[in-house]
């Protein structure tokens, strides 16, 4: 955990929170390589450019209001707003309907395929992935359950898994802190996991883009994989519709929706 990273610049030393320097790159790199998976998809520079900024701007939307869906408590309390600008208060799946439905309707107004984008916004999405769950990984957010497994990790001191299990075991502070479910690093594995079965799959296919089956094969990976880490996942705040919501209900939803896919491409 590294939850402020120091960058020296000049004879001035700046704290960046290593969630907002990770969260702020994956950004960054999609901003930066998205309008070059649009142009493979076919679309012109400024259309490439203008989808772009729609998606982005959708993606991040339905990643704020996803999270207050799933947290209705926290708006209004502790400065959290729906319209706040920041880097806190965001849900991956929130972002990817938000970013995936806009795609649905730009391939439709814009005469693309809808299957190549999405073969071709794999490794972009993976990657994206990856920086934003390694800022889990510095921030310390998104921990597991304690484990007495080998293979878990030690509960650091104040760190927010510690305060949070303080909040629930009032004499936590007198007992041996426990160790934890690196539930980041599940999940960076599932990223890891599904890219490679993609890229198995790209190989596999000649390196042809538009089947379909290459984003298929990485969003079943992916859900799937995210579906088992969720059961070891601590929600200390969440309500019991909370969990229902952001586990069966939207792993599944999101499997339906996979196999419609497979179901209906050419």
């Amino acid at each position: 955990m590294l939850r402020i990273i120091e960058v020296n610049i000049g004879n001035k030393v700046f704290e960046i929170p290593g969630y907002n320097l990770m969260l702020g790159l994956s950004i960054i790199v999609t901003i930066l390589l998205l309008p070059l998976v649009f142009s493979g998809a076919g679309l012109s520079k400024k259309k490439s450019l203008i989808s772009t900024s729609i998606t982005l701007i959708t993606a991040l939307i339905g990643a704020r209001l996803f999270f207050f869906a799933l947290y209705p408590e926290a708006i209004g309390s502790s400065g959290g707003s729906v319209f706040e600008v920041s880097f806190k208060d965001f849900t991956l799946y929130g972002a990817v309907f938000g970013a995936f439905t806009t795609v649905i309707f730009l391939s439709w107004s814009m005469k693309f395929s809808l299957y190549e984008f999405l073969d071709r916004a794999v490794w972009l999405t993976g990657l994206s992935m990856l920086l934003a769950r390694m800022g889990c990984v510095l921030n310390g957010c998104c921990y597991g359950k304690p484990t007495k497994m080998p293979w878990g990790i030690p509960m650091l001191k104040d760190s927010l898994a510690h305060r949070e299990y303080l909040q629930t075991h009032p004499f936590g502070l007198f007992m041996e802190i426990p160790r934890i479910h690196f539930t980041q690093g599940y999940e960076l594995l599932v990223i890891l996991v599904a890219l490679a079965t993609a890229f198995v799959i790209f190989i596999k296919s000649d390196k042809q883009y538009g089947k379909g089956i290459i984003a298929i094969s990485f969003g079943m990976t992916i859900t799937v994989g995210r579906f088992i880490v969720y059961f070891f996942r601590e929600f200390p705040n969440a309500s019991q519709m909370s969990d229902f919501i952001r586990g069966p209900l939207i792993y599944l939803t999101a499997f339906t929706i996979l196999f419609i896919m497979y179901a209906k491409r050419r």
